[in-house]
């Protein structure tokens, strides 16, 4: 495996030598040469006597003839030192000289210098690293390999850098240069081996991959599951624990699964359960309320009613204390304990006693078929108190009602009339000697905890539809109609009730936004605007940028519309102008109702309001309807429904407000809706 490289520089030239340990399989080789001439080779001529000059390749030497002088400068691998054992020179061509034989023992030093010099590489991580490549790998990655694989390297590497060749051969020790030899020799094939051994061997660690919600969060290497976990990231935070149902609550709990095959933790939630711990009425863990709202629900159902719907039953002065003692059980509450509850309930029922009824007056007139009149009685009664008037007289041919200056006829022919005082009115009796040919049937509506509704006169031998009388709309309850549907008079009296039942949850609600805030409220609740200035002027809107004016608002509560969000916005009060339009809407079946709002400026009388309609069918028949609202409550709001049959149609609605100020008539239109009938 050796080989040796000369080159003669003219007839006095010195003879360096090379060797190429580049295929060298042995630690050490022995090279026989016969040494010359200190400095050169004999230069033998044509007329040199064959024979009489031996001559080799010579390895130049510089130092002396001591052997160690030859090892301790040996130091490189590759040669540049030689060693001779005779000096001698050339006298002439004819002397001959007989050279000995001499050892010279090299020591291949070239495959650690190769590795140290970076040109040649390891098969190391399955690639081909050199020297510094390698290191600096493992250096910099050192935790995605094994602790015994990195430190077996580690020990290699300080070994093959340390290696010093003048400290290993050692000629005292082994007594001799080729003993000596040998030993270095072997201690380099070690150094050699121990570092190719530990570079190939280097344990790259297990990759642990965190997966969470389907991505990747963290990836570590191990050499264990156990070493993965202790660096696995914080796990999602528990949720809140919420209540399940009236004996416990839920919540996740989070925790790392693994998978056996790709290595892999995926975050896991698992859904835990525990008792409710109640005390005072109150879970403490999750704040369950155990508390029994049954009297609370239906005081506030009760409230909600009488705001949006009895408004002029009552004196102004009272009604107006009862909305200031109930205003804080209008919105949610919470309640820490039973006590509470009924605290609140009684607040809720004990606030009726500030109601005072507003006053009737009912004026009874009894007229003679000779055209003569008399005021028979005049009474007071509280608003919706029933009056009884009895003519005391054989035959009645008639009663009429009149009301503001508008006389209606009252279809009944009976001598004793009982009427429900809502408004002061004068009622007038005709009486006459003679029995009528017409007899009249007394219907009597009532609505929900027999409150009269109605009252209505039907001729004997007629049939009456009770459709005619709408059900009264009761907050939380759908009103199925009345117990009977047709009555056919007889000449007898007849009592006819509403039907109701309790409505579902809601969960549709409204999402009002004031001021910052934003508050759900569910359907035709009420809301006062607790935060709003009462000397400033509000808007309702349907959008949030504030484009799309519903109405103005008289002041600062209203009822909640049937829509997902409105707005309310402070406006100038200068650049108001009367206004009005769907605050919200709903469709059932045939059926489509409008909550409608409206403003008027101050000094505005109004003179009627309602919707106007437009219908058109697909053959191209247009019909027109103006339906004008005979009942709204003390904030300008009310509903309006309209039915239909089952013809395909198109409806569009408009809401209209007509008003005279300073002796001008005008008319105003909110903005449409068209609804599709199938």
């Amino acid at each position: 495996g050796y080989k040796m490289v000369s080159s003669i520089n003219n007839k006095e030239g010195i003879i360096n030598g090379s060797v190429d340990f580049s295929t060298v399989d042995k630690e050490e080789k022995l090279l026989n040469y016969a040494s010359h001439d200190d400095n050169r080779v004999s230069y033998c001529t044509n007329d040199h006597v064959s024979g009489d000059c031996y001559w080799r390749t010579q390895m130049y030497y510089s130092g002396t003839g001591n052997t160690t002088d030859f090892y301790e400068k040996f130091t490189n691998p590759i040669f540049q030192y030689g060693h001779r054992n005779e000096y001698w020179g050339w006298k002439n061509r004819t002397v001959n000289k007989t050279v000995s034989n001499t050892n010279i023992y090299v020591l291949n030093y070239q495959p650690i210098y190769s590795v140290l010099s970076n040109s040649a590489k390891v098969n190391a991580l399955g690639g081909n690293y050199t020297y510094k490549d390698l290191y600096n790998e493992v250096w910099n990655n050192q935790q995605h390999y094994t602790a015994a694989s990195v430190n077996a390297y580690y020990k290699a590497v300080a070994e093959l850098v340390a290696l010093d060749p003048q400290s290993i051969f050692d000629v005292a020790t082994d007594n001799t240069v080729e003993s000596a030899t040998q030993t270095a020799a072997r201690k380099i094939k070690e150094v050699y081996n121990n570092y190719i051994s530990a570079a190939q061997s280097l344990t790259q660690k297990t990759k642990y991959t965190f997966v969470r919600n389907g991505a990747t969060v963290k990836e570590v290497y191990a050499e264990s599951k156990e070493e993965a976990l202790a660096q696995a990231p914080t796990l999602t935070a528990n949720t809140e624990k919420v209540p399940a149902d009236k004996t416990r609550h839920t919540w996740k709990e989070y925790s790392w699964s693994t998978t056996a095959t790709n290595y892999t933790f995926t975050e896991v939630g698992t859904d835990k359960f525990e008792q409710h711990n109640i005390e005072h009425g109150k879970c403490t863990i999750c704040g369950y309320s155990a508390l029994d709202l049954t009297a609370y629900d239906a005081a506030r159902a009760v409230l909600f009613d009488r705001l949006l719907h009895d408004t002029d039953k009552y004196t102004e002065e009272s009604f107006a204390k009862y909305q200031d003692a109930v205003r804080p059980y209008t919105g949610e509450q919470s309640f820490n304990s039973q006590d509470e509850v009924n605290a609140a309930t009684y607040a809720i029922v004990s606030a009726d006693n500030l109601l005072q009824k507003r006053s009737v007056t009912i004026k009874f007139v009894v007229e003679k078929e000779d055209g003569t009149s008399f005021t028979k009685d005049s009474k007071t009664a509280d608003w919706g108190h029933s009056v009884n008037l009895d003519t005391q007289s054989n035959y009645v041919s008639k009663w009429t009602i009149t009301v503001n200056g508008v006389t209606s006829k009252m279809y009944s022919n009976a001598t004793f009339i009982e009427h429900v005082a809502t408004e002061d009115a004068t009622i007038t009796a005709y009486v006459t000697d003679e029995k009528p040919d017409t007899k009249y049937s007394k219907v009597t509506f009532y609505g929900k905890n027999n409150a009269i509704v109605a009252i209505k006169y039907v001729a004997a031998g007629t049939s009456y539809s009770t459709s005619g009388v709408d059900v009264p709309v009761i907050p939380f309850y759908d009103a199925s109609g009345w117990d009977r549907d047709t009555i056919v008079a007889d000449g007898s009296d007849f009592t006819v009730k509403a039907t109701y039942t309790a409505k579902a949850v809601n969960e549709n609600k409204c999402n009002v936004h004031f001021n910052g805030t934003d508050k759900q409220y569910a359907y035709d609740s009420y809301v006062y605007l607790f935060n709003a200035d009462k000397s400033k002027k509000y808007a309702m809107y349907a959008d949030a940028e504030g484009n799309e004016l519903i109405t103005y608002l008289g002041g600062v509560d209203f009822s909640v519309p049937r829509r997902d969000d409105i707005y309310i916005k402070e406006v100038n009060a200068n650049e108001m102008k009367a206004a009005i339009g769907f605050s919200g809407s709903y469709q059932q079946g045939l059926k489509s109702s409008f909550n409608v709002k409206f403003w008027l400026p101050e000094d505005a009388t109004l003179i009627e309001t309602g919707v106007d309609l437009v219908a058109k069918f697909p053959d191209g028949t247009v019909k027109r309807a103006h339906d004008r609202a005979t009942k709204f409550n003390a904030r300008n709001e009310y509903t309006y429904t309209a039915s239909f049959g089952d013809s395909k149609k198109t409806v569009e609605f408009k809401p209209y407000l007509t008003y005279k100020k300073d002796g001008v008539k005008t008319t105003v239109y909110g903005t449409s809706q068209t609804v599709e009938f199938n």
